[in-house]
């Protein structure tokens, strides 16, 4: 995921990226987030359906397999991914997993 944000700074001047933690809910429903956001070059809509289909990429360097590889990853954990983009402005791919009751 910050390979990706990196890869989205690339033109801009100013880049950031942002790396959040946090726990959502309580008991059994609680849940972890980790939120990895940048100020890049967002993600075209046509193209966020298709971003965890393995080979699909826009990078020439790219294979197209990190973001499908790391969704079923987070999947075997019972956790989900999602992402939130706006082309030109920003992306924020957040991975969603259940949290350990205390």
């Amino acid at each position: 995921l910050l390979h990706n944000a990196q890869n989205a700074l690339e033109q801009s001047k100013e880049g950031l990226i942002r790396v959040s933690i946090s726990k959502e809910g309580r008991g059994p429903r609680a849940e972890v987030v980790l939120n990895v956001e940048d100020n890049g070059c967002g993600v075209k809509k046509e193209h966020l359906e298709k971003l965890f289909i393995p080979f699909f990429t826009t990078s020439p360097k790219g294979t197209g397999l990190g973001l499908s590889i790391s969704q079923k990853i987070i999947e075997a954990h019972r956790g989900r991914m999602e992402v939130t983009s706006e082309e030109g402005r920003f992306t924020k791919v957040s991975v969603i997993l259940p949290g350990k009751e205390s």
